[in-house]
């Protein structure tokens, strides 16, 4: 039989990545790293775009051809969340006061109208943001892991009612 390729393409496999919560990366690629051709979501991206896996909990952005973003919905993760070397064994029942034992102190705190809860975590002088989400009346939500988030702007942070000097130290 003739052939017009020489090579069967490969099957996926399933995706089940390493999200580390102190290196700010996913599968081994920082945030701020150009994602190499062989990621398993380059393919779906591109140089600029979203990755979704609805099935993973997992939302991976691209920008200019770096990893940008990361957002996890704990509900539905397969994943494995790490602290550094440490698998976490988080699920949606962890509290704040477990989050806090982990990672310390917010840089900032805010709890909406209907009781939401979200615990802002900033380093690299505010360049990375690693945020907590509560849902009111629920156990930890989403997380999200992101190159200049949401109180890397003024504007944002005066609505949130930050009052903390910006860009903040290094946590």
């Amino acid at each position: 039989m003739f052939r017009f390729f020489k090579a069967k393409p490969k099957p996926l496999a399933p995706v089940r990545p390493e999200i580390d919560l102190k290196r700010f990366s996913c599968a081994g690629i920082e945030l701020g790293a150009v994602v190499p051709d062989d990621a398993f979501f380059v393919r779906d991206v591109g140089p600029e775009g979203i990755y979704a896996n609805a099935g993973s909990g997992i939302e991976l952005g691209v920008v200019n051809g770096m990893l940008d973003s990361i957002f996890i919905t704990l509900a539905s993760f397969d994943g494995h969340l790490l602290v550094g070397e440490n698998e976490l064994g988080f699920g949606r029942n962890v509290t704040e006061a477990q989050v806090e034992k982990l990672f310390g102190e917010p840089f900032h705190r805010c709890v909406d109208e209907e009781g939401e809860v979200i615990r802002f975590y900033e380093y690299r002088a505010g360049g990375i943001e690693l945020q907590f989400e509560f849902p009111p009346n629920c156990g930890l939500e989403f997380i999200s892991i992101c190159r200049d988030g949401v109180l890397s702007c003024e504007e944002h942070r005066r609505s949130y009612g930050v009052t903390r000097a910006w860009p903040p130290a290094d946590h």
